[in-house]
């Protein structure tokens, strides 16, 4: 029988060997992440731990552009249009489905979306839940899939049994580094850890410099918790032709039609344009760091978009035994 975490030789209460703690760097800024949740949660009502709320930008992409699919595409000749996105999209969540080992039959979809891949993987007979803090996708998901729904954050979540596989399709960034492979030996011992997402490649001051772990450290992560990397594929290059399009969107729409209301207010309203501009400018500075972020050549050079399949250690002596 595996042994208690903290029974297990050489260990602390963490779990981390005292030899092997993560670089004081990553450990610096964990702490600092929790120290802001439990400074400023009392304003928002949450701290970063247990805060849930509804990401406007993902219910746009549902109910204004009607995407299934709330991820990056695998593009390969399809134009740059919403139809050749939702194919690029679909051929992604097959891609995603095909690297899931036979043997699985329980997955835990983190940062589910609106249950797209979710639908794919029941079709294929496997038994999917849903997990996000996030009470419109909650909604969404559940109607949709019929599928068992968590409102959490990953780092909260305590499971009633193990699953199979842990699908982190673009949401391994959200998830704090310290807690990820930690959480998903603990709690499913022996299960695989299929992840899709950017990652940074290096010290990037630019408008992309913050999102996406570092792919040296997350790797690191995964190697301090014994995990076996079964497969890695570097796709980033299919999965650029999304950025294009979404910046031309935005261009061919977006701004437009912010200029056409700040335009009619000035003329219809010119004292509360005057009064509201200043207010105006600082909510969409924002969106104006975001458009700088859909930059595909930027993303290429700065970003991989790897899918990467782990293997976690079954038991505790198996932690062990990997790393001695």
């Amino acid at each position: 029988m595996p042994r208690h975490f903290a029974q297990a030789c050489n260990v602390d209460p963490q779990g981390i060997p005292p030899d092997r703690e993560p670089s004081p760097q990553r450990l610096a800024a964990a702490r600092a992440a929790r120290r802001r949740g439990r400074r400023f949660g009392w304003l928002l009502g949450d701290t970063i731990f247990d805060r849930i709320r509804v990401d406007t930008t993902l219910r746009l992409l549902h109910e204004v552009l009607g995407l299934e699919q709330l991820s990056y595409g695998l593009w390969e000749t399809e134009p740059l249009t919403l139809e050749g996105l939702k194919k690029a999209q679909d051929r992604y969540a097959d891609h995603l489905g095909n690297l899931i080992p036979e043997a699985v039959r329980r997955v835990l979809d983190v940062g589910c979306g609106t249950g797209g891949t979710a639908i794919r993987l029941a079709e294929r007979g496997l038994e999917v839940e849903g997990l996000a803090p996030d009470p419109y996708l909650q909604q969404v998901f559940s109607r949709r899939s019929g599928r068992p729904f968590h409102l959490t954050r990953f780092e909260l979540f305590q499971p009633e049994r193990p699953f199979d596989l842990v699908l982190m399709s673009e949401s391994a960034q959200y998830v704090m580094l310290d807690q990820l492979f930690r959480r998903v030996m603990l709690h499913n011992p022996g299960a695989y850890l299929l992840v899709a997402d950017y990652f940074r490649t290096g010290d990037d001051a630019g408008p992309l410099g913050t999102s996406g772990h570092r792919m040296d450290e997350f790797l690191d992560e995964a190697r301090l918790w014994a995990f076996e990397l079964l497969h890695r594929e570097d796709v980033t290059d299919q999965v650029a032709p999304t950025l294009t399009l979404a910046r031309q969107l935005v261009e061919q729409y977006a701004l437009p039609t912010a200029r056409i209301l700040d335009e009619t207010l000035a003329r219809k309203r010119p004292w509360i344009w005057r009064l509201g501009r200043p207010v105006l400018k600082r909510a969409g500075r924002p969106w104006r760091k975001q458009l700088a972020t859909l930059d595909a050549k930027a993303f290429q050079r700065t970003r991989r978009y790897e899918l990467l399949l782990f293997r976690a250690p079954t038991d505790l002596d198996d932690l062990w035994r990997r790393r001695s």
